[in-house]
């Protein structure tokens, strides 16, 4: 399952990003927790999910919607990632000219400002998937409550007790008779006995 796989290595960048001793780039910390929130949902959601594809060899379109907005982010991360160390070498390249130094530093802080806005836009995407997704699967518990409030449990001859009376064959026979015969006057016909005179098997 590619947006699953897609998941999981978009968590495992923002993990070695954020325990890196010193990571290349800095993530709001709002849109890590964000991130981590919608990755999270979205693997145990894909864990439980039931694809619509009719055919295996078709992508789902929701499975196609979360692996495209995955490596939307993937990319904004990884494209921000290279313009970082592409700016340092510059900036350390121009230090001699103070004028230039200014605005290499300007130019991060631009860099920074689209690096956040590009992230917001993938995370706002995801956002709308995860939504989607909440719907698909709050669907899918109601129907399987409805289900199994209006399924019939189905029994077999073996699980059905057959209940007898045993020893107790020719009173069974004249209780039998005295409520079939027809006879009309009421009668009060007591039946009493010990416990375990009825057998189950």
């Amino acid at each position: 399952m590619a947006a699953y796989g897609a998941l999981v290595s978009l968590r495992q960048i923002i993990d070695r990003i954020e325990n890196h001793p010193s990571p290349p780039i800095s993530i709001d910390k709002q849109q890590v927790e964000s991130l981590t929130q919608n990755v999270t949902f979205l693997q145990d959601f894909l864990d439980a999910y039931i694809s619509r594809a009719v055919d295996d060899h078709e992508a789902d379109p929701l499975e196609h919607r979360i692996a495209d907005a995955v490596y939307a982010a993937e990319d904004v991360i990884e494209s921000q990632i290279v313009l970082q160390i592409h700016n340092r070498s510059t900036i350390v390249g121009k230090i001699s000219s103070f004028i230039n130094l200014f605005r290499a530093l300007c130019n991060c802080v631009t860099i920074e400002e689209d690096f956040y806005h590009d992230l917001q836009q993938v995370i706002e995407e995801m956002n709308l998937i995860m939504k989607e997704a909440m719907e698909i699967a709050a669907a899918a518990q109601l129907h399987r409550k409805v289900s199994s409030t209006h399924a019939v449990p189905s029994t077999s001859s073996s699980t059905v007790k057959e209940i007898v009376m045993v020893g107790f064959d020719e009173v069974l026979l004249e209780v039998l008779d005295k409520l079939t015969g027809g006879q009309l006057s009421r009668q009060i016909i007591p039946i009493m006995g010990m416990g375990g005179i009825v057998n189950q098997r």
